[in-house]
Parts: structure tokens; sequence; C-alpha cells
């Protein structure tokens, strides 16, 4: 059993988040974490909304593009950037400029999270040619979760959640729950409903995998690495664990000592 179900319990959306937000409050005070580096522009600004995301990669960024896309694009139902970072129509910051030119205009903002395990293997999935490519050389599982345990990795990507826990903000969902903490912050939280239409029966759910299954990839990854990386790794990634709530016992369950 997780934080999830041990600290915030059953109840509405709004009391899981509430309770949520609380414990990561608690966390910021009483931990002194790493200096974070500010490595991206990683906050979206919803123009004609208060409201700004704090994107940490590898949380479905790429979904929620897609579904945000029409505030962007004059209500053009098709999209295609997969990121906001890669969009010239998206306007993006970082929290020093958020601080100083937009708090005032974009006061309420949220993150998805992820359990920071599978968003390492998301990572390496997503960047292992582009890694190969540039070291010119095969790249094992086991060479790039020492590079992360070693924090040589130069990449917004890899970048622990928990480092942005200095700025905490209003609402932070989760990736596992995806579809039912993104319809309600855009029908709860915010009035981005008048112009985007979402709910986990609607057409661009069904279009857009928001749960991804662990695919024959992944099972090799796993088989490749040894518990003792793992274990490093959990560790290495505390932060991520004690902040957001995730159990990394779940992890060590999938491999044998």
């Amino acid at each position: 059993m997780d934080l999830e179900q041990l600290e915030w319990g059953k109840g509405s959306l709004e009391k899981i988040h509430e309770r949520r937000l609380r414990y990561l409050r608690e966390f910021c005070q009483h931990f002194e974490l790493p200096k974070s580096r500010d490595r991206a522009k990683g906050l979206t600004l919803y123009r004609d909304f208060p409201v700004f995301e704090c994107r940490i990669p590898k949380t479905g960024t790429s979904t929620r593009a897609a579904i945000v896309w029409p505030l962007f694009h004059n209500n053009s139902p098709l999209w295609q950037h997969l990121s906001h970072s890669f969009d010239p129509f998206v306007p993006r910051t970082n929290f020093q400029n958020w601080t100083v030119q937009y708090s005032q205009q974009y006061p309420f903002g949220f993150m998805f999270v992820r359990e920071p395990f599978e968003r390492a293997i998301s990572g390496f999935l997503n960047k292992r040619a582009v890694m190969e490519k540039k070291l010119n050389k095969n790249f094992s599982a086991n060479e790039f979760f020492q590079l992360l345990i070693d924090d040589r990795i130069d990449d917004y990507h890899f970048l622990q959640a928990g480092l942005h826990c200095k700025h905490p903000v209003p609402v932070h969902s989760r990736t596992e729950s995806m579809a039912a903490d993104f319809e309600f912050l855009i029908d709860e939280k915010t009035e981005l409903h008048r112009s985007i239409k979402f709910n986990s029966s609607s057409e661009l759910y069904s279009n857009v995998t928001l749960k991804k299954t662990v695919d024959e990839e992944k099972k090799l990854i796993y088989s490749e690495l040894s518990r003792k990386m793992v274990e490093r790794f959990l560790w290495a990634y505390r932060w991520d664990y004690l902040a957001f709530g995730y159990n990394p016992y779940r992890v060590l369950d999938r491999f044998n000592s």
C-alpha cells in the first residue's frame, strides 16, 4: 500500500488533491533538497486563462499537448507538435521569469508527476538512440541508470521532479490517473472547459493512449538491470518517492535478490 491510500485515502478528487499538496508542502518544509538546475523553459502559459503548467517530461506531456492544442491554434482540432517545447505558438517560461514577470497574470499552476522508475525507463526508451549517436556506442540500461545515479546526464528529461519543490504549484496530479485528474483540472479547478472539451469518454481520449502497457522492450530492460542497481537508483531518487508518495518497494518486488 502506498501513500496514495495511506495518507490521502478515499474521497473526492478535490480532497485527494488537497491532501497531496499538503503532504508535499510539509515535505518541503522538513527536507533540504539539492539545488535545482534550471535547464529549460519548463512552464507553459495558458494565454487567455490565468493558468500555467509546470511540465515534467515523461509524464504524459505529449498527450496533454494534444488535448490543449485548440487553445493555441484558433480552436483547430488537428494537432501536430507532440510537445509544447517545440511549438512556437505556445508561450513558455521558467520559474525565475514567472516570479518576476508572470505571477500576477498566471497565478494558478499545476503539474503531473509519475512513478520515478517508470519515468526513467520511459526516458531511456525515448532518448537511447540520441545518446548512442552522441556517444558513438551502444548504451545499456545499466550504463544509463549509472549516469542517472551519478547525475551526469545534462538533460531536462531526467531532472528529478522533486527539485521543483521550492515552487510547489497549487495542484499536482499523477500520470497514473491522468484522465480523471486532467478532467478535474479542466472542468472544476479552471475555466479551461470553455475552450477544451475533454473527459474520459471523449473521442480524443479514445484516440490517445493515456495509460501505456508494459511492452516487450520494457521487460527486456527489467531483465538487464540488477537489483543492486535498482536499489541505488531508488536511493538517488528518494526525494521524488518521498515528495510524491510513491512506494519504492513496488519496484523492488519486480527484481529477484
